[in-house]
């Protein structure tokens, strides 16, 4: 069993090989803490960004699902956005995203997302599950719109001139 400093240092030993985008030394860290503490959500959604980055998909899913069940409700997110993204399976992305939003301690990040989701995949439904959603988190959709312009030109690197 890990004692209070060493699993902070451990903790602290991940957070900085995932910033140096070292993904396989930050997975390692983090699945040594999760044997320690398996009902840290926050754990598995770090650990699902290092599989993700490492492009193992699968495994990403399931620590983001494991984050999930263990209370991490943004890894309904993180799960969703990579189903859309390599599963191209947009029901089961619903499914998760709505699952973020429909969460106690959901944030506004999730909500946001799920309207972006709607935005890429369904236009028309997005406006309105905004409107549904702004009782709970306060969305403004012009806001939200605008940041998708954003995403995509920073995604593609349209710059002026």
């Amino acid at each position: 069993m890990l004692s209070d400093e060493e699993w902070e240092k451990t903790l602290d030993q991940a957070d900085d090989a995932l910033s140096n985008e070292e993904y396989d030394k930050a997975y390692n860290l983090l699945i040594k803490l999760s044997e320690h503490d398996n009902d840290n959500g926050h754990i598995y959604s770090k650990a699902g960004y290092a599989q993700e980055q490492l492009k193992n998909y699968d495994e990403a899913k399931s620590l983001y699902l494991k984050g999930a069940e263990a209370g991490d409700s943004l890894c309904y997110t993180w799960l969703g956005l990579l189903v859309e993204e390599v599963d191209k399976d947009l029901n089961k992305a619903r499914e998760y995203l709505d699952k973020a939003i429909l969460h106690d301690d959901a944030e506004i990040f999730a909500a946001e997302e799920r309207v972006q989701f709607e935005l890429r995949n369904n236009y028309d439904n997005a406006e309105n599950l905004c409107k549904e959603l702004n009782k709970k988190f306060n969305l403004d959709f012009d806001e939200i719109k605008q940041e998708r312009v954003v995403r995509i030109i920073k995604k593609n690197k349209i710059t002026k001139g």
